[in-house]
Protein backbone atom coordinates (compact mmCIF):
# COMPACT_ATOMS: atom_id res chain seq x y z
CA UNK A 1 0.00 0.00 0.00
CA UNK A 2 0.83 3.40 -1.42
CA UNK A 3 1.10 6.64 1.58
CA UNK A 4 -0.84 8.85 -0.59
CA UNK A 5 -3.91 10.97 -1.03
CA UNK A 6 -4.15 10.65 -4.95
CA UNK A 7 -6.57 8.83 -6.27
CA UNK A 8 -5.46 5.41 -8.84
CA UNK A 9 -6.85 5.72 -11.74
CA UNK A 10 -7.61 2.51 -13.92
CA UNK A 11 -4.81 3.46 -16.11
CA UNK A 12 -2.55 2.95 -13.47
CA UNK A 13 -2.93 -0.28 -13.26
CA UNK A 14 -1.47 -0.76 -16.53
CA UNK A 15 2.07 0.56 -15.45
CA UNK A 16 4.46 -1.78 -14.25
CA UNK A 17 7.38 -1.22 -11.54
CA UNK A 18 10.79 -3.71 -12.18
CA UNK A 19 11.92 -5.15 -9.01
CA UNK A 20 15.26 -6.46 -8.76
CA UNK A 21 15.32 -9.24 -6.26
CA UNK A 22 18.52 -10.27 -4.85
CA UNK A 23 19.54 -13.57 -2.69
CA UNK A 24 22.04 -12.30 -0.03
CA UNK A 25 21.64 -15.41 2.09
CA UNK A 26 19.66 -18.17 2.66
CA UNK A 27 19.20 -20.77 5.54
CA UNK A 28 18.14 -24.83 5.18
CA UNK A 29 15.77 -25.81 7.86
CA UNK A 30 14.76 -28.97 9.21
CA UNK A 31 11.68 -30.04 8.27
CA UNK A 32 9.27 -29.09 10.64
CA UNK A 33 6.51 -31.27 12.30
CA UNK A 34 2.98 -30.05 11.52
CA UNK A 35 1.10 -30.20 15.04
CA UNK A 36 -3.06 -29.52 14.70
CA UNK A 37 -4.13 -27.81 17.75
CA UNK A 38 -6.82 -29.15 19.14
CA UNK A 39 -9.10 -27.51 22.64
CA UNK A 40 -7.13 -30.15 24.36
CA UNK A 41 -3.83 -29.36 23.29
CA UNK A 42 -4.23 -25.50 23.56
CA UNK A 43 -5.30 -25.62 27.40
CA UNK A 44 -1.46 -27.55 28.08
CA UNK A 45 -2.25 -27.93 31.85
CA UNK A 46 -0.47 -31.09 33.25
CA UNK A 47 -1.85 -33.38 35.50
CA UNK A 48 0.64 -32.79 38.05
CA UNK A 49 -0.79 -28.70 38.40
CA UNK A 50 -4.66 -29.23 37.22
CA UNK A 51 -5.61 -25.34 38.46
CA UNK A 52 -9.18 -24.55 38.76
CA UNK A 53 -7.81 -21.30 37.84
CA UNK A 54 -6.19 -21.96 34.88
CA UNK A 55 -9.05 -23.96 33.59
CA UNK A 56 -11.61 -20.86 34.34
CA UNK A 57 -9.36 -18.06 32.56
CA UNK A 58 -8.93 -20.23 29.16
CA UNK A 59 -13.07 -20.84 29.34
CA UNK A 60 -13.71 -17.19 30.04
CA UNK A 61 -10.86 -15.53 27.17
CA UNK A 62 -11.91 -18.43 25.19
CA UNK A 63 -13.22 -16.81 22.08
CA UNK A 64 -10.97 -13.99 22.28
CA UNK A 65 -7.24 -15.48 22.87
CA UNK A 66 -8.03 -19.21 20.79
CA UNK A 67 -9.18 -17.12 17.56
CA UNK A 68 -5.68 -14.92 17.92
CA UNK A 69 -4.00 -17.88 18.68
CA UNK A 70 -5.05 -19.76 16.09
CA UNK A 71 -3.92 -17.23 13.47
CA UNK A 72 -0.20 -16.75 15.41
CA UNK A 73 0.78 -19.96 14.98
CA UNK A 74 -0.15 -20.29 11.41
CA UNK A 75 2.69 -17.59 10.61
CA UNK A 76 6.26 -18.11 10.50
CA UNK A 77 8.16 -18.56 13.52
CA UNK A 78 11.11 -16.49 12.25
CA UNK A 79 11.24 -12.38 13.14
CA UNK A 80 12.55 -9.94 11.79
CA UNK A 81 13.73 -6.23 12.51
CA UNK A 82 15.23 -3.68 10.27
CA UNK A 83 16.95 -0.79 11.78
CA UNK A 84 18.05 2.96 10.19
CA UNK A 85 16.48 2.31 6.80
CA UNK A 86 18.26 -0.99 6.62
CA UNK A 87 21.59 -0.18 7.76
CA UNK A 88 20.98 -3.38 10.32
CA UNK A 89 18.98 -6.45 10.15
CA UNK A 90 18.73 -8.75 12.95
CA UNK A 91 16.97 -12.01 11.95
CA UNK A 92 15.74 -14.42 15.12
CA UNK A 93 15.76 -17.63 14.40
CA UNK A 94 14.32 -20.49 16.42
CA UNK A 95 17.41 -20.31 18.82
CA UNK A 96 19.86 -18.24 17.28
CA UNK A 97 19.74 -14.55 16.72
CA UNK A 98 21.76 -13.00 13.72
CA UNK A 99 22.85 -9.36 13.04
CA UNK A 100 23.93 -8.40 9.18
CA UNK A 101 24.72 -4.84 8.06
CA UNK A 102 24.50 -3.19 4.34
CA UNK A 103 27.99 -1.83 4.40
CA UNK A 104 28.37 -6.10 2.38
CA UNK A 105 24.78 -6.24 1.43
CA UNK A 106 24.36 -8.24 4.09
CA UNK A 107 26.85 -11.68 3.15
CA UNK A 108 28.32 -11.62 7.10
CA UNK A 109 27.14 -11.95 10.31
CA UNK A 110 28.63 -9.61 12.61
CA UNK A 111 26.83 -10.03 15.66
CA UNK A 112 25.65 -13.87 16.89
CA UNK A 113 23.62 -15.03 20.11
CA UNK A 114 22.35 -18.08 21.34
CA UNK A 115 18.79 -17.74 21.94
CA UNK A 116 16.59 -20.39 24.41
CA UNK A 117 13.97 -22.12 22.79
CA UNK A 118 10.21 -20.67 22.79
CA UNK A 119 6.78 -22.77 23.42
CA UNK A 120 5.34 -20.37 21.02
CA UNK A 121 8.00 -18.71 19.06
CA UNK A 122 5.31 -16.81 16.45
CA UNK A 123 4.66 -14.87 19.83
CA UNK A 124 8.04 -13.65 20.11
CA UNK A 125 8.61 -9.58 19.16
CA UNK A 126 11.77 -7.79 17.66
CA UNK A 127 13.12 -3.88 18.03
CA UNK A 128 15.72 -1.88 17.14
CA UNK A 129 16.49 1.06 19.47
CA UNK A 130 15.93 4.30 18.13
CA UNK A 131 19.85 4.46 17.58
CA UNK A 132 20.22 0.70 16.91
CA UNK A 133 22.48 1.00 19.97
CA UNK A 134 20.37 -2.12 21.67
CA UNK A 135 18.04 -4.87 20.21
CA UNK A 136 15.35 -5.85 22.07
CA UNK A 137 13.83 -9.30 22.01
CA UNK A 138 10.60 -9.90 23.54
CA UNK A 139 9.80 -13.93 24.20
CA UNK A 140 6.26 -15.21 24.90
CA UNK A 141 6.67 -16.13 28.50
CA UNK A 142 6.92 -11.83 28.66
CA UNK A 143 10.89 -11.68 29.40
CA UNK A 144 12.45 -8.96 27.03
CA UNK A 145 16.23 -9.41 26.52
CA UNK A 146 18.72 -6.67 24.80
CA UNK A 147 21.65 -7.50 23.04
CA UNK A 148 23.94 -4.90 21.24
CA UNK A 149 25.60 -5.26 17.61
CA UNK A 150 28.11 -7.79 17.99
CA UNK A 151 25.34 -10.15 19.54
CA UNK A 152 26.67 -9.49 23.54
CA UNK A 153 23.45 -9.49 26.03
CA UNK A 154 23.59 -6.72 27.56
CA UNK A 155 20.45 -7.47 30.47
CA UNK A 156 16.91 -8.90 30.84
CA UNK A 157 13.49 -7.20 31.95
CA UNK A 158 11.14 -10.16 33.63
CA UNK A 159 7.85 -9.51 34.41
CA UNK A 160 6.04 -9.51 37.72
CA UNK A 161 6.00 -12.50 39.39
CA UNK A 162 7.61 -14.32 36.64
CA UNK A 163 8.62 -18.26 37.56
CA UNK A 164 11.56 -19.20 35.47
CA UNK A 165 10.61 -22.88 35.19
CA UNK A 166 6.64 -22.46 35.42
CA UNK A 167 4.86 -25.46 33.74
CA UNK A 168 1.56 -23.47 33.18
CA UNK A 169 2.25 -20.38 30.95
CA UNK A 170 -0.29 -17.58 31.27
CA UNK A 171 -0.22 -16.53 27.20
CA UNK A 172 -2.10 -13.06 28.41
CA UNK A 173 0.96 -12.18 29.52
CA UNK A 174 2.47 -12.53 26.36
CA UNK A 175 3.44 -9.31 24.48
CA UNK A 176 1.23 -7.61 22.37
CA UNK A 177 3.31 -5.08 21.22
CA UNK A 178 7.53 -3.82 21.74
CA UNK A 179 8.93 -1.01 20.42
CA UNK A 180 10.93 2.23 21.50
CA UNK A 181 10.70 5.54 21.40
CA UNK A 182 13.12 8.86 22.07
CA UNK A 183 13.85 9.16 25.51
CA UNK A 184 11.01 12.04 27.24
CA UNK A 185 13.38 12.56 30.49
CA UNK A 186 16.33 15.02 30.30
CA UNK A 187 18.87 13.37 31.20
CA UNK A 188 21.92 11.76 28.89
CA UNK A 189 21.67 8.20 30.98
CA UNK A 190 19.29 7.16 29.48
CA UNK A 191 19.00 7.12 25.41
CA UNK A 192 15.89 5.80 24.61
CA UNK A 193 12.23 4.27 26.08
CA UNK A 194 10.85 0.91 26.35
CA UNK A 195 6.86 0.22 25.69
CA UNK A 196 5.56 -3.10 26.88
CA UNK A 197 1.68 -3.98 25.89
CA UNK A 198 0.53 -7.64 27.32
CA UNK A 199 -2.91 -9.25 26.26
CA UNK A 200 -4.43 -8.36 28.95
CA UNK A 201 -3.99 -4.77 28.37
CA UNK A 202 -1.43 -3.79 30.72
CA UNK A 203 1.44 -1.21 29.86
CA UNK A 204 4.89 -0.74 31.25
CA UNK A 205 7.31 2.07 30.20
CA UNK A 206 10.84 1.72 30.59
CA UNK A 207 13.61 4.13 30.44
CA UNK A 208 16.70 2.18 28.61
CA UNK A 209 20.41 2.68 28.27
CA UNK A 210 23.13 0.45 26.80
CA UNK A 211 25.18 1.33 29.60
CA UNK A 212 23.19 2.07 32.73
CA UNK A 213 20.79 -1.08 32.32
CA UNK A 214 16.68 -0.40 32.74
CA UNK A 215 14.72 1.76 35.51
CA UNK A 216 11.11 1.35 35.52
CA UNK A 217 9.41 4.80 34.56
CA UNK A 218 5.46 4.24 34.98
CA UNK A 219 2.73 1.59 34.04
CA UNK A 220 -0.86 1.53 32.76
CA UNK A 221 -3.63 -0.53 32.48
CA UNK A 222 -6.24 -0.19 29.27
CA UNK A 223 -8.87 -3.38 31.03
CA UNK A 224 -11.45 -0.27 32.04
CA UNK A 225 -11.79 0.43 27.94
CA UNK A 226 -10.79 -3.68 27.35
CA UNK A 227 -11.94 -5.61 29.79
CA UNK A 228 -11.65 -8.83 27.77
CA UNK A 229 -7.82 -7.52 26.56
CA UNK A 230 -6.29 -6.55 23.60
CA UNK A 231 -5.35 -7.99 20.23
CA UNK A 232 -3.42 -5.30 18.74
CA UNK A 233 -1.26 -1.86 18.96
CA UNK A 234 0.57 0.24 16.90
CA UNK A 235 2.41 3.32 17.42
CA UNK A 236 3.59 6.35 15.30
CA UNK A 237 6.01 9.41 16.43
CA UNK A 238 4.51 12.03 14.79
CA UNK A 239 1.48 12.11 16.10
CA UNK A 240 2.60 10.89 19.50
CA UNK A 241 -0.01 8.94 20.35
CA UNK A 242 -0.68 4.79 20.54
CA UNK A 243 -3.71 2.80 18.15
CA UNK A 244 -4.83 0.02 20.02
CA UNK A 245 -8.10 -2.61 19.13
CA UNK A 246 -9.31 -4.93 20.87
CA UNK A 247 -13.15 -6.44 21.26
CA UNK A 248 -15.37 -3.11 22.42
CA UNK A 249 -17.31 -3.07 25.58
CA UNK A 250 -20.15 -1.08 23.97
CA UNK A 251 -23.29 -3.90 22.39
CA UNK A 252 -25.17 -1.42 20.51
CA UNK A 253 -22.41 -0.72 17.76
CA UNK A 254 -24.85 0.70 15.19
CA UNK A 255 -24.41 4.38 15.69
CA UNK A 256 -20.66 3.91 15.39
CA UNK A 257 -20.12 2.96 11.76
CA UNK A 258 -17.44 4.56 10.18
CA UNK A 259 -15.71 5.42 13.61
CA UNK A 260 -13.11 3.43 14.87
CA UNK A 261 -14.78 2.87 17.84
CA UNK A 262 -17.26 0.22 15.38
CA UNK A 263 -14.18 -1.89 14.91
CA UNK A 264 -12.57 -2.01 18.47
CA UNK A 265 -10.03 1.38 17.37
CA UNK A 266 -8.94 3.46 19.99
CA UNK A 267 -6.12 6.47 20.07
CA UNK A 268 -4.61 7.16 23.53
CA UNK A 269 -2.15 9.91 23.45
CA UNK A 270 1.23 9.24 25.74
CA UNK A 271 1.44 12.22 28.17
CA UNK A 272 4.57 12.91 30.27
CA UNK A 273 3.14 13.17 33.82
CA UNK A 274 0.00 11.35 35.29
CA UNK A 275 -1.56 9.21 34.04
CA UNK A 276 0.39 8.60 31.28
CA UNK A 277 -2.05 7.83 29.07
CA UNK A 278 -5.33 9.31 28.03
CA UNK A 279 -8.30 8.71 25.67
CA UNK A 280 -8.06 10.75 22.49
CA UNK A 281 -12.08 10.81 20.83
CA UNK A 282 -13.02 13.49 17.96
CA UNK A 283 -16.13 15.40 19.26
CA UNK A 284 -18.66 13.60 17.15
CA UNK A 285 -17.32 9.85 17.88
CA UNK A 286 -17.80 10.99 21.78
CA UNK A 287 -20.94 12.35 21.11
CA UNK A 288 -21.82 8.50 19.01
CA UNK A 289 -20.10 6.89 21.93
CA UNK A 290 -22.29 8.38 24.66
CA UNK A 291 -25.55 7.65 22.46
CA UNK A 292 -24.37 3.59 22.46
CA UNK A 293 -23.61 4.12 25.82
CA UNK A 294 -27.56 5.07 26.95
CA UNK A 295 -29.12 2.12 24.59
CA UNK A 296 -30.80 -0.27 26.71
CA UNK A 297 -28.78 -3.21 24.59
CA UNK A 298 -25.53 -2.29 26.91
CA UNK A 299 -27.94 -3.55 29.90
CA UNK A 300 -28.60 -6.57 28.70
CA UNK A 301 -26.21 -9.42 30.13
CA UNK A 302 -24.15 -11.18 27.39
CA UNK A 303 -20.86 -12.02 26.80
CA UNK A 304 -19.41 -9.21 24.41
CA UNK A 305 -16.35 -10.95 22.79
CA UNK A 306 -18.77 -12.96 21.16
CA UNK A 307 -21.06 -11.14 19.56
CA UNK A 308 -17.56 -9.67 17.88
CA UNK A 309 -17.45 -11.23 13.98
CA UNK A 310 -13.92 -10.40 13.40
CA UNK A 311 -10.96 -9.23 15.54
CA UNK A 312 -8.24 -6.98 14.61
CA UNK A 313 -5.13 -9.35 14.79
CA UNK A 314 -2.48 -6.71 13.19
CA UNK A 315 -1.98 -2.99 12.52
CA UNK A 316 0.33 -0.49 10.64
CA UNK A 317 0.85 2.93 10.57
CA UNK A 318 1.66 4.40 6.98
CA UNK A 319 5.08 6.65 7.01
CA UNK A 320 3.58 10.08 6.85
CA UNK A 321 0.99 8.96 9.59
CA UNK A 322 -2.36 9.67 7.61
CA UNK A 323 -3.30 6.04 7.38
CA UNK A 324 -3.74 2.82 9.30
CA UNK A 325 -3.53 0.01 8.04
CA UNK A 326 -5.66 -3.63 9.60
CA UNK A 327 -5.74 -7.20 9.01
CA UNK A 328 -9.18 -8.74 10.37
CA UNK A 329 -9.23 -12.55 11.19
CA UNK A 330 -12.19 -12.50 8.93
CA UNK A 331 -9.77 -12.21 5.85
CA UNK A 332 -10.62 -8.20 5.14
CA UNK A 333 -8.80 -5.51 5.60
CA UNK A 334 -9.57 -1.69 6.69
CA UNK A 335 -7.58 1.38 6.16
CA UNK A 336 -8.51 4.43 8.61
CA UNK A 337 -8.34 8.12 8.57
CA UNK A 338 -5.39 9.34 11.29
CA UNK A 339 -5.35 10.70 13.94
CA UNK A 340 -8.67 10.70 14.08
CA UNK A 341 -9.66 7.45 13.95
CA UNK A 342 -12.53 7.47 11.01
CA UNK A 343 -12.85 4.52 7.72
CA UNK A 344 -11.57 4.86 4.83
CA UNK A 345 -12.10 1.59 3.17
CA UNK A 346 -12.58 -1.57 4.34
CA UNK A 347 -12.26 -4.39 1.61
CA UNK A 348 -12.73 -8.35 1.93
CA UNK A 349 -10.03 -10.67 -0.08
CA UNK A 350 -12.29 -11.61 -2.74
CA UNK A 351 -12.27 -7.53 -3.80
CA UNK A 352 -8.36 -7.41 -4.02
CA UNK A 353 -7.09 -6.02 -7.29
CA UNK A 354 -6.27 -9.28 -9.14
CA UNK A 355 -7.28 -11.22 -6.48
CA UNK A 356 -7.14 -15.40 -7.65
CA UNK A 357 -9.12 -18.03 -5.51
CA UNK A 358 -7.39 -21.12 -4.48
CA UNK A 359 -9.45 -23.55 -4.48
CA UNK A 360 -11.06 -23.74 -1.45
CA UNK A 361 -11.30 -27.75 -0.70
CA UNK A 362 -7.43 -27.68 -0.20
CA UNK A 363 -7.42 -25.04 2.50
CA UNK A 364 -10.35 -26.83 4.09
CA UNK A 365 -8.12 -30.22 4.77
CA UNK A 366 -6.29 -27.91 6.60
CA UNK A 367 -8.62 -27.24 9.74
CA UNK A 368 -9.48 -23.90 9.75
CA UNK A 369 -12.02 -23.23 13.08
CA UNK A 370 -15.58 -22.23 12.29
CA UNK A 371 -15.94 -18.75 11.43
CA UNK A 372 -12.10 -18.08 10.72
CA UNK A 373 -11.98 -17.64 6.91
CA UNK A 374 -10.34 -19.72 4.77
CA UNK A 375 -7.30 -17.35 3.81
CA UNK A 376 -6.35 -14.86 5.66
CA UNK A 377 -3.73 -12.07 5.08
CA UNK A 378 -1.17 -12.38 7.57
CA UNK A 379 1.11 -9.13 6.55
CA UNK A 380 0.89 -5.48 5.58
CA UNK A 381 3.38 -3.02 4.98
CA UNK A 382 3.39 0.58 3.57
CA UNK A 383 5.99 2.04 1.38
Amino acid sequence: MTDTNNTETSDSYDDCILYELLVYSEWKQDPEVLIKYSRGNDIGISYQQDSAKYILQYFRKQNLNDEVRRILLRQLPWQFAVGEGGKVVAILQDTVLEIRTSRDEYSSIIGKASIAKDSIPQYRKLSWSPDCSMLAVGHSNGVVSFYDLLGSNLFNIYPQKFQENQQQQDKNKSLVYLGFIQSRRRSPKWSAELILVDYEGNLHCYLVSPTDGYQESHSFSFAQHYPHGITAVSYHPIHNMLFIAGPSSIKNLDSLKEHGSFMGLSTWRLLNDYPYCTLALSTDEEQAIWQAQKSWWNWMPSVTVKNRSTIIFKMQVSPGGKFLACLHSCGSFSIWHLPAIRMKENRDDLHQHNYVYSSKNAYQSIGYPHGLSEIVIFFCEWW
